[in-house]
C-alpha cells in the first residue's frame, strides 16, 4: 500500500509541475513587452485592419483568461501552432527532430546505465586502492566534459579503432593467402625480382606508406594487403597503423566539427583537404628521412 501511494503521489506532482510549467510559459509571453502581432504588423504599408486580423487570428482580441483556456485545450489536442520559420506545424518539426535525437539518447542513456554501474562495482569491489581512485576520477572526468566535446571523443575512438581493426584484418588476410598468391602468380624470375624490390620498398618504407595510405582512398587496403604479403613485421605494422588511425579519426572527426557546414554542398573540396594533409605526411616523413640520410653520410 505504501509503494501504491508512494506512486499516486509522484504522479499528481509530476502533473502538477507540468501545469505550472504550462502555466509559467503562458504568462511569460503574455507579459513580455510587446506580441506576435506588433512583429507581424511591421511590415511596410501594414494597415489597421490587418493588424485587426492578426489579433483575431492568435486569439488576442480576447480576454486572458479566455487566451489561457484556448491555449490549454491546443496544448491538450497536440495543436502547438505553426513556426513563423518555416512555415510548418511545430508538432511536425519537433517529430523530425526527435525521430533523430530519440535513439541517440537511448543508446547514450543505456551505455551511461550499464558503464556507471560497472564502474560502481569496479570502484565498491576494489575499494582503498588506486582502481577505485582512477575509476572515479574518470567517472568525474566525462560527468564534467561537456557533451559536444565528449561525443567528439567517442567519435575519434569508434572510428580509430574500426579502422584500426579493418587493416588488421586486411593484413591477416595478406599474410594469410598472400604467400600462395605469389606462388601461383610470379613465378618467373622478372616477377620474383618484383617482388623482391616491392618487399624492399615495405620494410624501407611501410611506416611511411602505412601512415600516407591511410588518406587515400583504396591506398590503405593495397598498403594494408601488400604487408601482409610481403611479410612487413607485424609488431611494427601494428605501431604505425595505430598512429594512421588515430591522425585519420583525428582529422575525419574535426573536418566535420569544423568545416562540416562548408563541405556539405562541396564535398570535393574535403577529398582535397585529405591529398594535401596525406602530401604533407608523406613530404614530412621524406624530410626526416632525408636529413637523418645526410647526417649519417657525414658522420
Amino acid at each position: 500500500m505504501r509503494g501504491a501511494d508512494y506512486f499516486i503521489k509522484r504522479v499528481a506532482f509530476a502533473i502538477v509541475t507540468v501545469f505550472v510549467a504550462i502555466t509559467i510559459n503562458f504568462a511569460l509571453f503574455r507579459l513580455a513587452p510587446g506580441s506576435a502581432v506588433t512583429n507581424l504588423a511591421r511590415v511596410p504599408h501594414a494597415t489597421p485592419q490587418l493588424h485587426e486580423e492578426l489579433k483575431r487570428q492568435f486569439g488576442l482580441d480576447k480576454s486572458k483568461g479566455e487566451q489561457y483556456v484556448i491555449y490549454l485545450k491546443q496544448l491538450a489536442h497536440g495543436n502547438l501552432g505553426v513556426s513563423f520559420a518555416n512555415q510548418q506545424p511545430v508538432s511536425h518539426n519537433l517529430w523530425v527532430a526527435l525521430k533523430n535525437t530519440l535513439p541517440m539518447v537511448a543508446i547514450g542513456t543505456f551505455f551511461s546505465i550499464v558503464f556507471g554501474i560497472l564502474t560502481g562495482v569496479l570502484a565498491a569491489w576494489r575499494r582503498g586502492t588506486g582502481t577505485e581512485s582512477a575509476s572515479v576520477t574518470t567517472a568525474l572526468a566525462f560527468y564534467s566534459m561537456p557533451t559536444q566535446w565528449l561525443g567528439l571523443m567517442l567519435v575519434i575512438l569508434f572510428a580509430a579503432t574500426g579502422a584500426f581493426c579493418g587493416d588488421n584484418t586486411s593484413y591477416w588476410i595478406g599474410a594469410r593467402y598472400g604467400t600462395r598468391i605469389n606462388d601461383r602468380f610470379f613465378q618467373s624470375e622478372k616477377a620474383k625480382e618484383r617482388v623482391a624490390w616491392a618487399q624492399r620498398q615495405v620494410q624501407e618504407r611501410g611506416g611511411e606508406l602505412i601512415v600516407v595510405a591511410r588518406f587515400i582512398p583504396g591506398g590503405r587496403t593495397v598498403v594494408t594487403l601488400s604487408s601482409g604479403t610481403l611479410g612487413y613485421p607485424w609488431r611494427r605494422f601494428v605501431l604505425f597503423d595505430a598512429i594512421a588511425a588515430t591522425i585519420w579519426a583525428v582529422y575525419a572527426a574535426l573536418l566535420g566539427y569544423i568545416g562540416g557546414h562548408a563541405f556539405e554542398a562541396q564535398p570535393w573540396k574535403g577529398l582535397l583537404l585529405a591529398f594535401a594533409i596525406a602530401f604533407a605526411v608523406t613530404g614530412t616523413v621524406e624530410l626526416v628521412r632525408w636529413v637523418r640520410r645526410r647526417r649519417s653520410s657525414s658522420a
